[in-house]
Parts: structure tokens; C-alpha cells; sequence
């Protein structure tokens, strides 16, 4: 039996500490992204006066930022990917395509009120949660039932 491996990217907060243990060409580096009980680990050693050497998974961690993005937060926004290869997808390729799905997403997510007003239904098939999220259901399901 194979096993098969799955590439992922995703956003993690700028402020999420993780040391570089190797930088990159493209200005991306590698780093142990440590699991919580590592993390615990490396306080109770730091607490002892030890130095110790994070275990975990090693990631590519990607730091970059976006122009036009309207924001006051201008910290770069901080990807970590698990293809740890520059030959392999650079990091602007990497953020590019990030900030592709970004703005595909943006787009989704405006266009959810419109869809549901064409459809006259809740997108979310739960009142109730529209009810939390906004304060009212905007869209109430239909019946299913025909008139009788």
C-alpha cells in the first residue's frame, strides 16, 4: 500500500514564534512548527536554565505583504506549507496563489446574501444561526410542503 501526501498552505498570526532553522534563497525559511505539549516542553526546559532543540513537523514559513490591502494592520501576513522545496514552488508563487484564493473567497462570501435572495432560502439552512450571526434571518426557508 502507497502512501500519498498532501501539500498543504495555510495562514497562521504574524505573531506565532517560529524560529528559522534554515533560510532559503527565496527568502522563505524552514522551522519546526511544535505541537502543544513541545511547546510545554520547551517552557519547563527554559524554565530550568536548558536549552533544548524543538521536535515536531518542519515547515516552510513565508512572510509577505500585500500593497493595496485595506488594512491599519500592516504586519505581513505569514504563511507555512509544507512543501519545504524552493525549487520546487518559490514563496511568491506560494503567495500569490494564497492571495488568488484570498480574493476568490472574498468574492464567494459577498455574493452569498445575493445568491439567497434568488433562491429565497437561508444559505445556511438554520434560521437559528443566521438569528446569532446577524440578529434576524434575512432569508427564511420555504416550506417544502405544497399549498394545500
Amino acid at each position: 500500500m502507497s502512501r500519498t501526501w498532501l501539500a498543504r498552505c495555510w495562514p497562521v498570526q504574524s505573531g506565532l514564534t517560529l524560529r528559522p532553522v534554515t533560510k532559503l534563497a527565496d527568502g522563505s525559511c524552514l522551522s519546526v512548527l511544535p505541537t502543544t505539549s513541545e511547546r510545554q516542553r520547551i517552557r519547563r526546559h527554559q524554565a530550568r536554565g536548558l536549552s533544548t532543540v524543538p521536535q515536531g513537523p518542519v515547515v516552510r514559513v513565508i512572510d509577505y505583504d500585500v500593497a493595496d490591502r485595506d488594512t491599519d494592520n500592516r504586519s505581513p501576513i505569514r504563511l507555512i506549507t509544507t512543501i519545504v522545496d524552493p525549487e520546487r514552488v518559490s514563496a511568491a508563487e506560494l503567495a500569490a496563489a494564497y492571495h488568488q484564493r484570498w480574493e476568490f473567497e472574498s468574492i464567494l462570501a459577498e455574493n452569498k446574501p445575493a445568491n439567497a435572495a434568488v433562491t429565497g432560502c437561508c444559505l445556511h439552512t438554520a434560521p437559528t444561526w443566521c438569528a446569532r450571526r446577524f440578529g434576524h434571518c434575512s432569508y427564511p426557508l420555504r416550506d417544502p410542503r405544497p399549498d394545500v
